[in-house]
C-alpha cells in the first residue's frame, strides 16, 4: 500500500485500525512491510509497539516501546495521552517506563518473591534473622523511623 511520501507512520497506523478489527492477515502483511522499510530508513519502533497495542499482544508491545526509550523516540512524550495506550496503563511495567521517559514523578517497583530454593542458605538464614528481630521490635512496641511496629 502506498501512502503520501511513504509514511511509515500512515502505514502503523492501519497496521493498528487492522489488528483492531481482527484482520491479522492484513496486519502481518503491514509488518512485513514496515520490516522492509526499515532495512532502507528508519521504523519508529514506538509505531510497531502501537500495532501490537492493537494485537493485544502486550509482551511484544512492551518489547518494541522498550525499543522506542532505546532510541529516545519523541513519540514516547504521549505515553500518558495516547488513547491506544489505555490496555497497558495499569501494568507496573507501563509505570516504570513512564517514570524512565520522565512522565511520572513516582517510581513505581513490583516485588517479587523468590522461592528459598533459588536464595543462599545464608541470605535464607540472614532474612529470617531480620524477620525475627522486626517481629520482636513490634511486640515491644519500639519504633523504627517514626513507624510503631
Amino acid at each position: 500500500m502506498r501512502f503520501s511520501n511513504d509514511s511509515t507512520y500512515a502505514l502503523a497506523k492501519l497496521g493498528h485500525g487492522y489488528a483492531a478489527a481482527g484482520k491479522r492477515d492484513e496486519v502481518h502483511g503491514v509488518l512485513v512491510e514496515l520490516n522492509v522499510l526499515s532495512e532502507k530508513r528508519y521504523v519508529s519502533a514506538y509505531d510497531v509497539a502501537m500495532i501490537y497495542v492493537g494485537l493485544q499482544d502486550h509482551a511484544k508491545a512492551f518489547a518494541w516501546l522498550e525499543r522506542a526509550f532505546e532510541q529516545r523516540s519523541l513519540w514516547l512524550g504521549y505515553l500518558n495521552v495516547e488513547p491506544q495506550l489505555d490496555r497497558l496503563r495499569s501494568d507496573s511495567g507501563f509505570q516504570e517506563l513512564l517514570w524512565r521517559v520522565g512522565l511520572s514523578q513516582k517510581r513505581r517497583y513490583s516485588m517479587t518473591r523468590l522461592p528459598d530454593s533459588k536464595l543462599s542458605a545464608a541470605t535464607c538464614q540472614a532474612a529470617r534473622t531480620r524477620a525475627g528481630i522486626l517481629n520482636e521490635l513490634r511486640r515491644e512496641g519500639f519504633e523504627l523511623f517514626g513507624h510503631l511496629f
